[in-house]
């Protein structure tokens, strides 16, 4: 039989021939016998080449190999060439371990510094910090932040890492960063570029009386700052004091 011949009787099947090739390397097995049978016979593959790489290079390896659903009945397998590199890795979990504690322990601290702060500026009357609503307590206490040390404006335990965190703490207890009140005029200025608010704080007013909200605007009038200084409010984004020369707050 020519092989123009040949070709033409078995052109019908290549494909076939092909799909199951394919398959034969990157199929999913349809038994678990099958399963078990492919893992054993590639790991014996595997680790007799990570065993000549170990000889050839002193290279230290950790293989470890189990199912990915707990129906399987393959059995999980762990290989490693010295008693050198299982201790690294519990050295290494141990130190991220600790890590992610540290983290946790100084989001935890430095939320709870920016609460004090927040409680003393407010005589006590706030007891809770809103990242997300903190219009609402500009709106309401005419308090705002100076000074926020990032960019994006969100609680301590939103930021991932531990510098992050770090220098977001050192910021407050330091007195870099610090709440502040408005002054009657910075206030009417913030509400011009924040629609929809000024109605809190009136509602406010309203509660405690005329005559107790004239002393809360003088003691709020008690100290001068700098014009130039910035005011972060709760929408994160930094605001210029509205006076041409000092401020009152």
């Amino acid at each position: 039989m020519m092989t123009e011949e040949r070709t033409e009787v078995v052109k019908d099947y290549i494909p076939e021939y092909e799909e199951k090739r394919a398959s034969d390397h990157t199929g999913q097995h349809t038994t678990a016998v099958a399963q078990a049978a492919d893992m054993s016979c590639t790991i014996a593959k595997v680790v007799i080449g990570l065993q000549n790489l170990h000889q050839h290079t002193n290279a230290e390896i950790i293989l470890i190999c189990c199912c990915s659903s707990i129906d399987d009945s393959s059995r999980p397998f762990e290989f490693h060439t010295t008693d050198r590199i299982v201790t690294f890795v519990k050295e290494i979990t141990k130190v991220g371990k600790n890590y992610v504690k540290q983290l946790l322990d100084l989001k935890k601290v430095t939320a709870l510094l920016i609460m004090e702060k927040l409680a003393e500026i407010s005589s006590g009357k706030l007891t809770k910090m809103s990242y997300q609503g903190f219009d609402k307590i500009t709106d309401k206490f005419s308090i705002v932040i100076h000074n926020w040390p990032f960019d994006i404006f969100q609680a301590p335990s939103k930021y991932a890492t531990k510098n992050e965190v770090q220098s977001l703490y050192d910021s407050w207890q330091s007195g870099d960063t610090w709440f502040r009140t408005l002054s009657t005029q910075e206030y009417d200025e913030w509400c011009k570029t924040h629609p929809g608010t000024g109605k809190l704080r009136a509602a406010a007013l309203k509660n405690i009386g005329p005559q107790a909200a004239a002393s809360n605007s003088a003691s709020n009038n008690g100290q001068t700052v700098d014009a130039a200084s910035q005011t972060l409010g709760a929408s994160g984004t930094l605001t210029e004091a509205s006076s041409a020369a000092n401020t009152t707050v």
